[in-house]
């Protein structure tokens, strides 16, 4: 089957539907946004409801955070189809959970199989950065996204349907604040090239809808 006929009968990807954000979700609370949240802590990957479309949207952040996001957003395409667990699971919640930790590890299977050169682009361009004394914290950039996965316990900590107070002390209680902070502290200071996301998103997407 060519890629003509792949993309007509599965799933694909449009340009519009690659979106670089530049703020937090206008619904986020006062409060929510006391705790200093990082632009680069948000995303989305997903297939658009009633159609066979899938949307990225990524922020338009710190290089190697934002990275992070692009290469787990990668991870939810289609996820459901592939993560038994996933399917069966019947408390939201648990699901959401199970959503998250799938896709760390499923979107950056997907990075090294279908576009490994962007993988060795940020490992060289973080080497660079380290070498200036940038990124404290980490000795890698695969090192930096395993601790990004962290953002997992916000996932947790958010839940579904709880009111703003309960979410912010949800978050205290797991002193997100610091992790906030690590993020702040490591970021490099330029942000990611999105002509370039668009590009490895495309390509990804496109693989992604033959699988």
């Amino acid at each position: 089957m060519n890629f003509e006929q792949r993309k007509t009968n599965k799933y694909e990807i449009k340009k519009e539907n690659i979106i670089a954000l530049d703020d937090l979700p206008q619904n986020f609370s006062k409060k929510l946004r006391s705790l200093n949240w990082p632009l680069e802590v948000q995303g989305t990957g997903r297939i658009l409801e009633d159609s066979r479309n899938f949307e990225i949207r990524y922020p338009r952040g710190d290089l190697f955070y934002s990275w992070a996001v692009i290469i787990h957003e990668l991870g939810h395409l289609r996820q459901d189809e592939f993560n038994k667990d996933i399917r069966r699971e019947k408390n939201e919640t648990e699901k959401n959970l199970k959503k998250e930790k799938d896709a760390f590890t499923r979107g950056m299977g997907r990075v090294k199989k279908y576009y490994p050169d962007i993988l060795d682009k940020l490992e060289a361009e973080f080497k660079n950065f380290k070498e200036n004394n940038k990124i404290p914290a980490f000795n890698s950039f695969m090192d930096l996204y395993n601790d990004f996965s962290n953002v997992i316990k916000i996932n947790e900590a958010m839940g579904s349907g709880e009111n703003d107070d309960l979410k912010y002390r949800r978050l205290k209680a797991i002193n997100i604040t610091e992790f906030f902070k690590n993020i702040e502290n490591n970021k490099v200071g330029v942000k990611i090239d999105t002509s370039e996301a668009e590009n490895v998103i495309l390509k990804v997407t496109n693989e992604i809808a033959g699988e």
